[in-house]
């Protein structure tokens, strides 16, 4: 068995507990767990696990104790510099897309509108830039007919657990140098991004839903 590595998680929904749980299952630790929701909250209290605000100062709370992994899960935020350097081994982010496409906010919303056949998760390590780090396990799937962003984010979800215990076996053997993406093939929507309204009738409610993955 590999030796037991600490990570910390940051994130606010349900994939992120399901993460968590496989992490502990290896039998690795779990230095911190930085959140802004109670279910998360909740989920520490019952574990014994240590949780911080993640809308606080990470970089105070997290600076004082050794970690080897930072992994974001479904957060909507950049991260700062100053937190990225802090785990020793990577900084490792989930996200809802099959980068290098699809990256930035609403992935799957995206990908329906634009009326893809296939779908998928990436987990890639974290640079400066939004999603453009190299990709660890990248996880694909069929769009189905029928399929809406609701659907297809829980598609999102399941294929990002397994897909976690794939990453888990990777760092496990030491495996970090992940594979380059193609820029050249990247598409990306910001904040800012709204679909054509004849089109929004793809997503609920007759608009973008925020995806909650985050493009760090």
């Amino acid at each position: 068995m590999a030796s037991p590595q600490a990570a910390v998680f940051l994130g606010s929904d349900t994939l992120l507990i399901q993460c968590l749980e496989l992490w502990r299952s290896r039998g690795h630790q779990v230095a911190a767990v930085a959140t802004d929701t109670d279910k998360v909250r909740d989920y520490c209290g019952q574990n014994g696990l240590r949780c911080v605000d993640a809308t606080g100062d990470l970089v105070a709370e997290l600076s004082g104790q050794p970690f080897d992994y930072l992994f974001a899960v479904t957060w909507l935020q950049m991260l700062a510099p100053e937190l990225l350097s802090l785990p020793g081994k990577a900084a490792v982010n989930f996200h809802d897309g099959p980068l290098p496409r699809y990256a930035g906010l609403n992935a799957t919303c995206w990908s329906l509108l634009n009326g893809e056949t296939e779908h998928g998760v990436t987990w890639h390590r974290i640079e400066a830039r939004a999603d453009v780090g190299d990709v660890l396990v990248q996880s694909k799937f069929a769009v189905e007919p029928g399929d809406t962003a609701f659907t297809l984010n829980a598609r999102c979800f399941d294929h990002g657990q397994r897909s976690f215990a794939e990453l888990c076996e990777q760092l496990e053997r030491g495996e970090l140098s992940g594979r380059p993406q193609d820029l050249e093939q990247r598409t990306y929507f910001g904040r800012a991004a709204r679909p054509p309204a004849r089109r929004t009738r793809d997503c609920p409610s007759g608009r973008t839903p925020h995806t909650r993955s985050r493009a760090v």
